[in-house]
């Protein structure tokens, strides 16, 4: 898990606490660059690709952070989004898919700067 920084940290305690609040454009940026990182740290990328949710959205979200790199990692993998969850990947597929995400973790230490940089600039 990540440590992201007290203000961003009160904005998702916030959101949980308040689901029906109306999010401005930058909390719901910071809110889907932190979903798509929970999402793949718990389904990985191939999950976060069969998944149902508004992709196109959450990847525009990782741009309007900063979170390029990232962005750039989550694009190398879509290729997995015209798979289905219950597909096997081949043997090649899953070599790729796992350098991939061997990536992951050292692009994701630096998300919690970026996004408080991005919340302060939009204050």
């Amino acid at each position: 898990m990540l440590d992201f920084s007290e203000a961003i940290e009160e904005l998702l305690e916030s959101v949980e606490n308040e689901p029906e609040r109306k999010l401005s454009d930058v909390e719901k940026h910071i809110v889907n660059a932190v979903e798509v990182v929970t999402i793949t740290e718990e389904e990985g990328l191939h999950g976060f690709w069969v998944s149902s949710l508004n992709h196109d959205g959450l990847l525009k979200s990782l741009d309007e952070v900063g979170a390029h790199a990232l962005l750039d990692l989550f694009q190398s993998s879509q290729w997995c989004s015209h798979t289905s969850v219950d597909q096997e990947l081949n043997e090649v597929e899953l070599g790729h898919l796992e350098e991939i995400e061997s990536e992951l973790p050292i692009i994701l230490v630096d998300l919690p700067d970026q996004l408080q940089e991005y919340y302060e600039d939009a204050l």
